[in-house]
């Protein structure tokens, strides 16, 4: 495999990329001005190989332990939004299971995946609140994918992400994480803290994987 240095960051575009890890299969390279560590899109899996790997996936909504898993993202979210508002879980994957659970509680919900459900004609709204749980680590192209989600929510309403963080001071090579080949994109607090800057967001972190941002 032949591996390139790419030319810029795919979040924010500065130019000045560092090499930060390398495996058999992929490289990893890091922004010191966002701190996005990313693979280079030259090694990328193919979007065939990628629905293989979601099609192994456990998505039931009759399993608990996925449902409360979740249902994480929902603990800080709900106290801050209105029953009567509108909602999209946003890269829900095969099952719609956290529109689901919105659902029993009385909010309104929709749901979209690229994959699954590419039901696009919801992408030409606004909404109260997106949810987006173990989604913005497969963004092959960060800035137009985070840019995408931001324009989704009303002036006022909330974008709830929740992805794995960068553990600090842990060996990257060994991190779980990023041994999933459909995840390219890894974020530290401080990249959270530069996507809310760029886009003019408040945000608010729970635990070690939950953000909530607010337009």
């Amino acid at each position: 495999m032949t591996r390139m240095k790419p030319q810029v960051c795919p979040l924010c575009s500065h130019d000045a990329i560092e090499a930060f890890h390398q495996d058999r299969s992929r490289s990893f390279f890091r922004c010191p001005r966002c701190e996005l560590i990313f693979v280079p899109s030259s090694e990328h899996v193919s979007a065939e190989m990628e629905k293989v790997r979601y099609d192994l996936h456990n998505n039931s909504p009759d399993d608990k332990g996925y449902r409360q898993f979740l249902s994480q993202i929902l603990a800080p979210l709900l106290p801050k939004i209105n029953p009567s508002g509108r909602g999209l879980d946003f890269g829900c994957g095969p099952a719609p299971v956290l529109t689901q659970i919105l659902q029993e509680k009385g909010y309104q919900a929709e749901h979209f995946d690229p994959i699954y459900h590419n039901r696009t004609e919801l992408l030409s709204r606004q909404y109260d609140f997106i949810t987006c749980t173990e989604v913005v680590e497969h963004f092959r192209n960060p800035k137009a994918d985070w840019e995408r989600l931001v324009k989704l929510v009303r002036k006022g309403g909330w974008l709830a992400v929740m992805t794995q963080l960068i553990p600090a001071g842990m060996d990257f090579g060994q991190w779980y994480y990023q041994r999933d080949s459909t995840h390219v994109s890894f974020y530290s607090d401080e990249t959270l803290r530069w996507i809310a800057n760029c886009n003019r967001l408040s945000i608010e972190r729970y635990g070690k994987s939950i953000a909530l941002f607010q337009r």
